[in-house]
């Protein structure tokens, strides 16, 4: 029997959502406020997923209320509680965020030069909030299994910290209260079990290698074609432009591989025919290794569209 339960438990449950098991990305409206974004998530002590209700009205019937639908309602105030850094640079951050809301009257002659810019991008923008993610990690704590979208976030409650001579010291910490508009739940596993970031990471995987493959591919056949040619043709002095040549296409190839998988492979006839301009006799071969990469393009646009099919 307690073997029936433990398995009908483990089936609905699993591992269960546990408390300990978040994380928390922040997106600050000037990353200047605080560069490193990751560390802001490290420093998160505890917080909550935010919560919604639907409102009723009440309809007066024979004596008593019968109670309808009304509107649904969020929270709209979420509460974050950071441990303090010896700099008090995070505290800083937000408290710039705040004073940066503020455009009509400022306490201080000379302003934070913080505030100053986060000021300026509020006004470049026309926006002064941003989004935040809370994310629910599996127990291995590996994966993400579910993410709460804010929309519309600012801050609007840096609090105190709490100062005692007491004890061995503690680490101070202290709460900042944000508003938001509404969230969005998203359930982060597909309907095969597969978690979603770990599809999209393995998706990516595949086209970075298929990428490679192609800069591969493309970098053998110009390489053999363009020095067996230099050297059949005994023009020693252009063996030296041939590699550096090569070794700019490459470059070229890899930073912009995004664009070669979309077919604009056009570029490669034109990095040809500037090469060669004016030499005579070797437009065969500019057409002929135009025509290589182009069939190798599409062989592996193809290959990239075979795995979403």
């Amino acid at each position: 029997m307690s073997t029936n339960v433990q398995n009908l438990i483990q089936s609905a449950l699993g591992d269960g959502a546990r408390s300990t098991k978040f994380d928390v990305m922040f997106q600050f409206t000037n990353p200047n406020l605080f560069p490193n974004q990751r560390n802001v998530a490290v420093l998160v002590k505890s917080s909550n997923f935010p919560s919604k209700s639907c409102s009723t009205i009440n309809i007066p019937y024979k004596g008593r209320p019968i109670p309808i639908r009304g509107q649904e309602k969020f929270t709209q105030s979420w509460e974050c509680t950071f441990y303090l850094d010896e700099n008090h640079k995070i505290k800083n951050a937000f408290e710039a965020w705040i004073d940066a809301l503020d455009e009509t009257v400022h306490y201080a002659e000379t302003e934070n030069s913080l505030v100053t810019s986060t000021r300026s991008k509020h006004v470049s923008t026309n926006n002064y909030t941003t989004e935040i993610c809370l994310f629910q990690q599996n127990f291995n704590d590996t994966d993400q299994t579910a993410k709460y979208i804010l929309h519309n976030v600012f801050p609007t409650e840096v609090g105190s910290v709490q100062l005692s001579s007491e004890g061995p010291g503690n680490l101070l910490e202290f709460t900042v209260t944000f508003s938001f508009s509404y969230f969005d739940l998203e359930i982060m596993k597909g309907s095969q079990g597969n978690f979603i970031s770990s599809a999209m990471e393995n998706l990516k995987n595949s086209i970075a290698q298929a990428g490679q493959e192609i800069i591969g591919s493309i970098n053998n056949e110009i390489s053999n074609q363009v020095n067996s040619f230099l050297k059949a043709s005994g023009v020693e002095e252009l063996m030296g432009q041939g590699s550096n040549f090569m070794g700019s296409m490459v470059d070229d190839a890899s930073s912009d591989i995004k664009d070669l998988i979309q077919g604009t492979d056009t570029s490669y006839a034109e990095k040809f025919g500037d090469m060669f301009s004016g030499l005579g006799g070797l437009g065969g071969l500019k057409d002929s290794l135009a025509s290589k990469a182009s069939s190798l393009v599409s062989s592996a646009k193809d290959k990239i569209s075979g795995m979403f099919s």
